[in-house]
Protein backbone atom coordinates (compact mmCIF):
# COMPACT_ATOMS: atom_id res chain seq x y z
CA UNK A 1 0.00 0.00 0.00
CA UNK A 2 1.03 3.64 -0.77
CA UNK A 3 -0.13 6.79 0.40
CA UNK A 4 -1.63 9.28 -2.01
CA UNK A 5 0.94 12.42 -2.00
CA UNK A 6 -0.60 15.98 -0.88
CA UNK A 7 0.73 19.45 -1.06
CA UNK A 8 2.12 21.16 1.65
CA UNK A 9 -0.35 18.83 3.47
CA UNK A 10 0.10 17.32 6.66
CA UNK A 11 -1.34 14.75 7.94
CA UNK A 12 -1.69 15.94 11.49
CA UNK A 13 -5.11 18.06 10.68
CA UNK A 14 -6.54 15.65 8.02
CA UNK A 15 -8.68 13.10 9.21
CA UNK A 16 -7.98 9.68 6.56
CA UNK A 17 -11.09 7.25 7.27
CA UNK A 18 -9.25 4.75 5.03
CA UNK A 19 -6.56 4.29 2.20
CA UNK A 20 -7.31 1.71 -0.68
CA UNK A 21 -5.33 1.11 -3.74
CA UNK A 22 -5.82 -0.70 -7.10
CA UNK A 23 -3.34 -0.98 -9.31
CA UNK A 24 -3.73 2.24 -10.95
CA UNK A 25 -5.43 4.60 -8.46
CA UNK A 26 -5.03 5.40 -4.69
CA UNK A 27 -8.56 6.50 -2.62
CA UNK A 28 -8.34 8.74 -0.05
CA UNK A 29 -11.83 8.85 1.99
CA UNK A 30 -13.09 11.74 4.19
CA UNK A 31 -11.22 14.43 4.80
CA UNK A 32 -13.01 16.81 7.23
CA UNK A 33 -11.10 19.73 6.58
CA UNK A 34 -8.23 21.54 4.28
CA UNK A 35 -6.88 24.29 6.08
CA UNK A 36 -6.44 28.07 4.82
CA UNK A 37 -2.72 28.03 3.30
CA UNK A 38 -3.02 24.13 2.66
CA UNK A 39 -3.85 22.37 -0.43
CA UNK A 40 -4.80 18.84 -1.54
CA UNK A 41 -4.12 17.62 -4.83
CA UNK A 42 -6.11 14.51 -6.28
CA UNK A 43 -3.88 13.20 -9.19
CA UNK A 44 -5.35 11.83 -12.44
CA UNK A 45 -5.46 8.53 -11.38
CA UNK A 46 -6.89 9.20 -7.89
CA UNK A 47 -10.19 9.24 -6.47
CA UNK A 48 -11.37 11.39 -3.50
CA UNK A 49 -14.65 9.54 -1.69
CA UNK A 50 -16.63 11.86 0.41
CA UNK A 51 -19.68 10.06 1.81
CA UNK A 52 -20.97 7.50 4.13
CA UNK A 53 -18.20 5.00 5.24
CA UNK A 54 -18.64 2.04 8.35
CA UNK A 55 -16.93 4.71 10.61
CA UNK A 56 -19.54 7.22 9.31
CA UNK A 57 -22.64 5.88 8.12
CA UNK A 58 -24.48 9.36 8.04
CA UNK A 59 -22.02 10.91 5.23
CA UNK A 60 -19.41 13.33 5.51
CA UNK A 61 -18.83 16.90 3.88
CA UNK A 62 -15.39 18.43 3.45
CA UNK A 63 -14.60 21.75 4.64
CA UNK A 64 -12.40 23.66 1.93
CA UNK A 65 -10.87 26.64 3.88
CA UNK A 66 -7.24 25.74 1.72
CA UNK A 67 -7.28 24.66 -2.06
CA UNK A 68 -8.19 21.43 -3.63
CA UNK A 69 -6.93 20.60 -7.23
CA UNK A 70 -9.19 17.92 -8.56
CA UNK A 71 -7.29 16.20 -11.81
CA UNK A 72 -8.51 12.92 -10.66
CA UNK A 73 -12.14 12.01 -8.96
CA UNK A 74 -14.13 13.31 -6.14
CA UNK A 75 -17.41 11.64 -4.80
CA UNK A 76 -19.39 13.74 -2.80
CA UNK A 77 -22.21 11.02 -1.97
CA UNK A 78 -24.45 11.51 1.25
CA UNK A 79 -26.77 8.82 3.56
CA UNK A 80 -30.54 10.11 3.29
CA UNK A 81 -30.43 13.65 3.95
CA UNK A 82 -27.10 13.83 5.39
CA UNK A 83 -23.33 14.35 4.12
CA UNK A 84 -22.12 14.45 0.78
CA UNK A 85 -21.79 18.42 1.00
CA UNK A 86 -18.94 20.52 -0.56
CA UNK A 87 -18.23 23.93 1.23
CA UNK A 88 -15.21 26.08 -0.50
CA UNK A 89 -14.63 28.87 1.72
CA UNK A 90 -11.06 28.97 -0.01
CA UNK A 91 -10.80 27.82 -3.93
CA UNK A 92 -11.77 24.69 -5.77
CA UNK A 93 -10.32 23.75 -9.12
CA UNK A 94 -11.24 20.98 -11.46
CA UNK A 95 -10.18 19.40 -14.48
CA UNK A 96 -11.09 15.75 -13.70
CA UNK A 97 -14.78 14.92 -12.53
CA UNK A 98 -16.46 15.81 -9.33
CA UNK A 99 -19.90 13.97 -8.92
CA UNK A 100 -21.74 15.65 -5.90
CA UNK A 101 -25.68 15.17 -4.37
CA UNK A 102 -25.45 17.02 -1.00
CA UNK A 103 -24.53 20.56 -1.15
CA UNK A 104 -21.91 22.19 -3.68
CA UNK A 105 -21.59 25.90 -1.53
CA UNK A 106 -19.23 28.53 -2.24
CA UNK A 107 -18.98 30.37 1.21
CA UNK A 108 -16.36 32.81 0.66
CA UNK A 109 -13.89 32.22 -2.56
CA UNK A 110 -14.29 30.42 -5.92
CA UNK A 111 -14.80 27.53 -7.87
CA UNK A 112 -13.36 26.85 -11.39
CA UNK A 113 -14.25 24.28 -13.38
CA UNK A 114 -10.88 24.37 -15.97
CA UNK A 115 -11.59 23.32 -19.98
CA UNK A 116 -11.71 19.07 -19.60
CA UNK A 117 -13.53 19.29 -16.10
CA UNK A 118 -16.92 17.72 -15.78
CA UNK A 119 -19.58 18.25 -12.58
CA UNK A 120 -22.47 16.59 -12.50
CA UNK A 121 -24.56 17.85 -9.34
CA UNK A 122 -27.88 16.21 -8.24
CA UNK A 123 -27.73 18.32 -4.97
CA UNK A 124 -27.84 21.90 -5.30
CA UNK A 125 -25.43 25.01 -5.69
CA UNK A 126 -25.31 28.04 -3.30
CA UNK A 127 -23.86 31.20 -3.07
CA UNK A 128 -23.64 32.88 0.34
CA UNK A 129 -20.99 35.99 -0.35
CA UNK A 130 -20.93 38.95 -2.52
CA UNK A 131 -17.90 38.04 -3.85
CA UNK A 132 -18.40 34.50 -4.81
CA UNK A 133 -17.69 33.42 -7.99
CA UNK A 134 -18.07 30.09 -10.17
CA UNK A 135 -16.05 29.67 -13.42
CA UNK A 136 -17.06 26.63 -15.81
CA UNK A 137 -14.97 26.16 -18.74
CA UNK A 138 -15.65 22.82 -18.76
CA UNK A 139 -18.96 20.81 -18.44
CA UNK A 140 -21.41 21.52 -15.66
CA UNK A 141 -24.76 19.31 -15.28
CA UNK A 142 -27.26 20.18 -12.57
CA UNK A 143 -29.69 17.43 -12.08
CA UNK A 144 -31.06 19.06 -8.58
CA UNK A 145 -30.97 22.41 -7.89
CA UNK A 146 -28.99 25.70 -8.44
CA UNK A 147 -30.14 28.22 -5.66
CA UNK A 148 -32.03 26.37 -3.45
CA UNK A 149 -32.97 22.83 -2.57
CA UNK A 150 -35.94 21.25 -3.95
CA UNK A 151 -37.67 18.74 -1.83
CA UNK A 152 -40.85 16.63 -2.70
CA UNK A 153 -43.26 18.62 -2.39
CA UNK A 154 -41.91 22.14 -1.78
CA UNK A 155 -38.10 24.09 -1.90
CA UNK A 156 -36.36 26.55 0.40
CA UNK A 157 -35.71 30.13 -0.25
CA UNK A 158 -32.47 30.44 -2.92
CA UNK A 159 -28.99 31.76 -1.98
CA UNK A 160 -26.89 32.70 -5.12
CA UNK A 161 -24.94 35.77 -4.62
CA UNK A 162 -21.70 36.82 -6.55
CA UNK A 163 -20.81 35.89 -9.92
CA UNK A 164 -21.26 32.66 -12.12
CA UNK A 165 -19.34 33.08 -15.46
CA UNK A 166 -20.01 29.97 -18.09
CA UNK A 167 -17.85 29.83 -20.82
CA UNK A 168 -18.11 25.84 -21.60
CA UNK A 169 -21.37 23.83 -21.24
CA UNK A 170 -23.69 24.74 -18.78
CA UNK A 171 -27.00 22.49 -18.64
CA UNK A 172 -29.95 22.33 -16.50
CA UNK A 173 -31.74 19.41 -16.22
CA UNK A 174 -34.14 18.42 -13.89
CA UNK A 175 -37.88 17.31 -15.00
CA UNK A 176 -39.56 18.38 -12.11
CA UNK A 177 -42.82 21.19 -11.93
CA UNK A 178 -40.86 23.33 -9.27
CA UNK A 179 -38.81 26.14 -10.39
CA UNK A 180 -35.11 25.27 -9.55
CA UNK A 181 -33.66 28.53 -9.83
CA UNK A 182 -35.44 30.51 -7.44
CA UNK A 183 -33.05 33.06 -5.72
CA UNK A 184 -34.06 35.78 -3.02
CA UNK A 185 -29.85 37.06 -3.61
CA UNK A 186 -28.24 39.08 -6.07
CA UNK A 187 -26.18 37.26 -8.35
CA UNK A 188 -24.95 37.94 -12.30
CA UNK A 189 -24.88 34.83 -15.01
CA UNK A 190 -22.77 35.68 -17.50
CA UNK A 191 -22.88 33.14 -20.37
CA UNK A 192 -20.15 32.87 -23.18
CA UNK A 193 -20.29 29.38 -23.76
CA UNK A 194 -23.55 26.63 -24.07
CA UNK A 195 -26.27 27.15 -21.58
CA UNK A 196 -29.06 24.65 -21.77
CA UNK A 197 -32.75 24.26 -19.99
CA UNK A 198 -33.75 21.01 -20.80
CA UNK A 199 -36.99 19.89 -21.88
CA UNK A 200 -39.36 19.34 -18.26
CA UNK A 201 -36.76 22.23 -16.47
CA UNK A 202 -37.83 25.51 -15.06
CA UNK A 203 -34.75 28.25 -14.65
CA UNK A 204 -36.49 31.61 -13.27
CA UNK A 205 -34.36 33.49 -11.13
CA UNK A 206 -37.16 36.40 -11.72
CA UNK A 207 -40.02 34.28 -9.25
CA UNK A 208 -38.88 36.32 -6.53
CA UNK A 209 -40.00 39.78 -6.43
CA UNK A 210 -37.41 42.29 -7.16
CA UNK A 211 -36.31 44.41 -4.53
CA UNK A 212 -33.56 45.69 -2.08
CA UNK A 213 -30.50 42.63 -2.53
CA UNK A 214 -33.16 40.30 -4.62
CA UNK A 215 -32.05 40.59 -8.31
CA UNK A 216 -30.58 38.35 -10.68
CA UNK A 217 -29.14 39.56 -14.02
CA UNK A 218 -28.43 37.18 -17.06
CA UNK A 219 -26.04 38.31 -19.22
CA UNK A 220 -24.98 37.23 -22.82
CA UNK A 221 -22.55 38.46 -25.16
CA UNK A 222 -21.32 35.55 -26.88
CA UNK A 223 -22.28 31.72 -27.47
CA UNK A 224 -25.85 30.20 -26.87
CA UNK A 225 -28.93 30.42 -24.49
CA UNK A 226 -30.77 26.66 -25.44
CA UNK A 227 -34.13 27.12 -23.66
CA UNK A 228 -35.96 24.08 -24.26
CA UNK A 229 -37.80 24.61 -20.72
CA UNK A 230 -38.90 27.53 -19.07
CA UNK A 231 -35.91 30.32 -18.55
CA UNK A 232 -36.10 34.11 -16.90
CA UNK A 233 -34.15 36.28 -14.47
CA UNK A 234 -35.12 39.72 -13.24
CA UNK A 235 -32.94 41.14 -16.32
CA UNK A 236 -31.93 39.46 -19.19
CA UNK A 237 -29.07 41.36 -21.47
CA UNK A 238 -28.68 39.67 -24.93
CA UNK A 239 -25.54 41.64 -26.56
CA UNK A 240 -24.73 38.99 -28.86
CA UNK A 241 -24.77 35.12 -29.84
CA UNK A 242 -27.28 32.85 -30.08
CA UNK A 243 -30.95 32.34 -28.34
CA UNK A 244 -32.66 29.15 -29.53
CA UNK A 245 -35.26 26.39 -28.30
CA UNK A 246 -38.69 25.54 -28.10
CA UNK A 247 -39.49 26.86 -24.85
CA UNK A 248 -40.04 29.93 -23.18
CA UNK A 249 -38.13 32.63 -22.15
CA UNK A 250 -40.32 35.41 -19.50
CA UNK A 251 -38.87 38.50 -19.19
CA UNK A 252 -37.74 39.06 -22.48
CA UNK A 253 -36.41 42.43 -22.84
CA UNK A 254 -38.36 45.08 -24.64
CA UNK A 255 -35.59 46.43 -26.44
CA UNK A 256 -33.07 43.98 -28.51
CA UNK A 257 -30.80 46.05 -30.30
CA UNK A 258 -27.71 43.80 -31.00
CA UNK A 259 -26.73 43.24 -34.06
CA UNK A 260 -24.51 40.36 -33.14
CA UNK A 261 -27.87 38.51 -31.40
CA UNK A 262 -29.63 35.71 -33.53
CA UNK A 263 -32.75 34.54 -32.47
CA UNK A 264 -33.25 30.71 -33.46
CA UNK A 265 -36.12 28.95 -32.92
CA UNK A 266 -35.53 25.18 -32.24
CA UNK A 267 -32.30 23.90 -32.16
CA UNK A 268 -29.84 22.70 -34.85
CA UNK A 269 -29.98 19.33 -35.71
CA UNK A 270 -33.32 18.54 -33.36
CA UNK A 271 -36.49 18.74 -34.08
CA UNK A 272 -38.59 21.77 -35.19
CA UNK A 273 -40.30 23.64 -32.64
CA UNK A 274 -41.46 26.95 -31.60
CA UNK A 275 -39.72 29.43 -29.06
CA UNK A 276 -42.22 31.55 -27.21
CA UNK A 277 -41.13 34.85 -26.12
CA UNK A 278 -42.73 36.65 -22.87
CA UNK A 279 -42.08 40.68 -23.15
CA UNK A 280 -40.67 42.54 -19.74
CA UNK A 281 -44.08 44.03 -19.07
CA UNK A 282 -47.74 42.30 -19.28
CA UNK A 283 -49.13 42.76 -22.63
CA UNK A 284 -45.87 44.34 -23.61
CA UNK A 285 -44.06 44.51 -26.53
CA UNK A 286 -40.78 42.83 -27.78
CA UNK A 287 -38.55 45.29 -30.26
CA UNK A 288 -35.80 44.15 -32.84
CA UNK A 289 -34.18 46.55 -33.74
CA UNK A 290 -31.27 45.05 -35.07
CA UNK A 291 -29.94 41.34 -35.52
CA UNK A 292 -31.16 38.37 -36.92
CA UNK A 293 -34.59 35.80 -36.52
CA UNK A 294 -33.33 31.98 -38.35
CA UNK A 295 -35.98 29.57 -39.49
CA UNK A 296 -35.61 26.61 -40.71
CA UNK A 297 -37.98 24.40 -42.61
CA UNK A 298 -38.40 20.86 -43.29
CA UNK A 299 -42.36 20.32 -43.95
CA UNK A 300 -45.56 21.75 -43.11
CA UNK A 301 -46.39 22.17 -39.89
CA UNK A 302 -45.25 21.28 -37.21
CA UNK A 303 -41.93 20.55 -39.38
CA UNK A 304 -40.85 23.96 -39.14
CA UNK A 305 -39.31 26.90 -36.85
CA UNK A 306 -41.60 29.45 -35.59
CA UNK A 307 -41.24 32.00 -33.27
CA UNK A 308 -43.88 33.62 -30.93
CA UNK A 309 -44.65 36.64 -28.59
CA UNK A 310 -46.94 36.76 -25.77
CA UNK A 311 -47.51 40.92 -26.91
CA UNK A 312 -46.58 43.23 -29.55
CA UNK A 313 -43.77 41.61 -32.06
CA UNK A 314 -42.10 45.19 -33.38
CA UNK A 315 -39.92 44.39 -36.60
CA UNK A 316 -37.68 47.12 -36.77
CA UNK A 317 -34.51 46.50 -39.12
CA UNK A 318 -33.88 42.79 -37.78
CA UNK A 319 -33.06 40.15 -40.86
CA UNK A 320 -34.88 36.89 -41.20
CA UNK A 321 -32.96 34.34 -42.67
CA UNK A 322 -35.26 31.35 -43.76
CA UNK A 323 -33.43 28.06 -44.89
CA UNK A 324 -34.18 24.52 -45.96
CA UNK A 325 -33.84 21.06 -43.90
CA UNK A 326 -33.92 17.34 -44.07
CA UNK A 327 -34.13 17.63 -47.95
CA UNK A 328 -37.65 19.42 -48.01
CA UNK A 329 -38.40 21.01 -51.39
CA UNK A 330 -41.79 23.33 -51.44
CA UNK A 331 -44.26 23.23 -53.57
CA UNK A 332 -47.57 25.09 -54.90
CA UNK A 333 -50.17 26.18 -52.37
CA UNK A 334 -47.83 25.61 -48.96
CA UNK A 335 -47.74 27.82 -46.25
CA UNK A 336 -45.74 28.25 -43.31
CA UNK A 337 -46.04 30.70 -40.10
CA UNK A 338 -42.48 32.33 -39.44
CA UNK A 339 -43.87 34.91 -36.63
CA UNK A 340 -46.74 35.35 -34.44
CA UNK A 341 -47.65 37.61 -32.04
CA UNK A 342 -50.68 39.06 -30.32
CA UNK A 343 -50.19 41.78 -32.64
CA UNK A 344 -46.75 42.15 -35.40
CA UNK A 345 -45.45 45.83 -36.32
CA UNK A 346 -43.68 46.74 -39.86
CA UNK A 347 -43.96 49.95 -39.74
CA UNK A 348 -45.17 49.82 -43.82
CA UNK A 349 -41.70 48.03 -44.50
CA UNK A 350 -42.47 45.61 -46.89
CA UNK A 351 -41.88 42.40 -45.17
CA UNK A 352 -39.83 40.86 -48.38
CA UNK A 353 -36.94 43.73 -47.22
CA UNK A 354 -36.35 41.77 -44.61
CA UNK A 355 -36.45 38.15 -45.61
CA UNK A 356 -33.45 36.10 -46.69
CA UNK A 357 -34.92 33.28 -48.63
CA UNK A 358 -33.87 29.87 -50.39
CA UNK A 359 -34.13 29.31 -53.72
CA UNK A 360 -37.45 27.57 -55.42
CA UNK A 361 -38.07 24.97 -58.26
CA UNK A 362 -38.27 26.65 -61.35
CA UNK A 363 -41.67 28.41 -61.91
CA UNK A 364 -42.59 28.87 -58.26
CA UNK A 365 -42.10 31.76 -56.15
CA UNK A 366 -42.19 33.42 -52.28
CA UNK A 367 -45.11 35.54 -51.29
CA UNK A 368 -44.43 36.68 -47.40
CA UNK A 369 -47.95 38.42 -45.91
CA UNK A 370 -47.63 40.35 -42.78
CA UNK A 371 -50.98 40.11 -41.67
CA UNK A 372 -51.71 42.19 -38.58
CA UNK A 373 -50.96 38.80 -36.09
CA UNK A 374 -48.48 36.34 -38.34
CA UNK A 375 -45.99 36.30 -40.84
CA UNK A 376 -46.22 34.01 -43.01
CA UNK A 377 -45.00 32.63 -46.56
CA UNK A 378 -46.75 31.14 -49.35
CA UNK A 379 -45.44 29.16 -51.79
CA UNK A 380 -47.13 29.75 -55.40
Amino acid sequence: MHILRTQLLPFSFITLISLCVTATADLIENPESIPVGQSLTVNPQDTLSIGPTSIHPAGASISIRGTLINQGQVNALKNGSSGGNIYVQGILSNSGNIFADGALSITGDKIINQAGGNIILSGYMDMYNNNAYFENAGRMSVIGALGHRVYPGGFTAGVLRGTIKNTGTFILDRDNVSNICLNYERAVLINEGVFEVKKGSTCDFGAAQAGGDTWTEYRQTKGETIVDGIFGAHKITLQGGTLSGTGTILNMPSINSSARLNVSPGTTGSPFGTLTLIPESHNGYVDFSRGTITIELGGLYPAHDQLHVEGEFILGNVKINVSLRDGFVPKAGDSFTLLSANSVTDFGVPIESRLDLPALPSGLSWQAVNDGITVKLNVQ
